[in-house]
């Protein structure tokens, strides 16, 4: 479905504005209250990276995921992949962040009214 765990965690974070920005016409509320995960791990029998790591225990963060063998900052070796997969885990992040301000937003401007 997607060619990179980037293209991937795009569409997570439009996703999740979607659902954010969703509104029940009648009353105006806001019917969700998340999306969920599929997978902590790649699943070997989907082969469809799914997950959040690789088989090897990969993180989809763009420094691990990747063709190349290397130390991640704790000393661990990462890296070994059939190829770079991307950043899926920095996009998540931002998504995330970015909807705890909105929320935090739109809390302060209930509270002024």
């Amino acid at each position: 479905m997607f060619t990179s765990q980037t293209q991937r965690g795009q569409y997570y974070a439009a996703s999740l504005m979607t659902y954010f920005n969703a509104v029940a016409r009648p009353t105006r509320s806001k019917p969700f209250i998340g999306i969920q995960w599929w997978e902590f791990l790649d699943n070997w029998g989907e082969k469809a990276n799914w997950g959040l790591v690789t088989l090897s225990d990969n993180a989809y963060d763009g420094f691990e995921a990747v063709a190349a063998r290397r130390r991640n900052r704790g000393g661990f070796p990462v890296g070994g992949e059939a190829r770079d997969f991307g950043d899926f885990i920095g996009p998540v992040r931002a998504a995330n962040a970015g909807i705890r301000e909105r929320l935090r937003e739109e809390l302060e401007s209930m509270r002024a009214q």
